[in-house]
């Protein structure tokens, strides 16, 4: 009778062994994916504001397309605060007369919520 206690824990301690690595695992696997999009969020909202800057000093057509495709890539993969603020960004310098301080604004609100969205205040 003493060998079944002894498999009992030896079946025991195996089973709570290969719980705590699929455990482990999943939440590894769950910090990966999170980690990864706030550095895809980090170098979007870089890669707008950079291209911003571009684009208010050449307002060019390529520089002008480059922009609305990194908003458009930004507007997949961010929380709705700064979503609505690059779609009104988006229409707002899509705009024949473009009213420059409208865009700078909304630009300096997007810039806050990216913070705010990538944890830096």
């Amino acid at each position: 009778m003493e060998w079944i206690k002894d498999v009992a824990i030896v079946v025991a301690t195996g089973a709570f062994t290969i719980i705590g690595v699929i455990i482990g695992a999943k939440m590894s696997a769950k910090e990966e994916m999170r980690r990864h999009r706030y550095e895809l969020l980090l170098e979007t909202y870089s890669e707008i504001f950079s291209q911003f800057l571009l684009y208010s000093q050449k307002k060019d057509t390529d520089s002008y397309r480059t922009l609305m495709a990194i908003c458009e890539k930004a507007i997949l993969i961010c929380s709705k605060a700064p979503e609505k603020i690059m779609v009104k960004f988006i229409m707002e310098i899509s705009k024949n007369e473009v009213d420059e301080k409208a865009v700078f604004a909304l630009v300096d609100e997007l810039r806050e919520e990216a913070k705010n969205e990538l944890g830096k205040r």
